[in-house]
């Protein structure tokens, strides 16, 4: 597998116009400094990029990535109170069918404050939590978004925890008591 990275933050480079059609998806990731409501000049060239291209190209959307390919195809992004550490998403049987499981729930470390308010009506949801009802969303074979990083296990989320996005004070100990569990 061939990688090419595209510095859309801050820079806004995307592919060339006729090099589009050299790749065979694209990959929306996140981080810890990247929200859609904060007005980046760059946001508008992404979703942008993402509404030229959906149709043709298949997209994986982590995070940021699935707040922004949401606006993109039509879906309401807005913030809220954060949910930060271990939550169960429960899935649906599209969910269980995607990801090869009868399980009902997948345990998965969450940090964000921008969610998913209204899905688009073409991409199907399939994981929820109470909090936020749009965990999971996809085209099957085509796009499929998380909210979640699959990538962040408990030790990498306590290292996000204590270094970069320390909890307040008042919420440390009921954040930090469901941590493991």
């Amino acid at each position: 597998m061939e990688v090419t990275n595209f510095r859309v933050c801050p820079n806004s480079e995307f592919p060339r116009s006729h090099e589009v059609d050299t790749f065979d998806g694209f990959v929306v990731t996140g981080s810890r400094l990247i929200n859609i409501g904060e007005g980046h000049t760059w946001i508008d060239p992404l979703l942008n990029f993402i509404r030229a291209h959906y149709r043709r190209h298949r997209f994986l959307g982590v995070c940021f990535g699935h707040q922004i390919i949401q606006a993109a195809v039509e879906g309401k992004v807005e913030a809220r109170d954060a949910e930060l550490i271990r939550f169960p998403v429960q899935l649906d049987e599209v969910g269980r069918k995607i990801l090869n499981t009868s399980r009902d729930h997948l345990n998965v470390y969450l940090a964000h404050r921008y969610h998913v308010v209204e899905s688009s009506p073409l991409l199907a949801n399939f994981g929820t939590t109470p909090h936020c009802k749009s965990q999971f969303s996809c085209i099957p074979n085509h796009i499929i978004t998380t909210q979640f990083h699959p990538e962040v296990d408990a030790k990498l989320m306590l290292e996000t925890l204590t270094s970069y996005w320390p909890p307040a004070e008042d919420v440390r100990e009921a954040t930090m008591a469901n941590f493991w569990d």
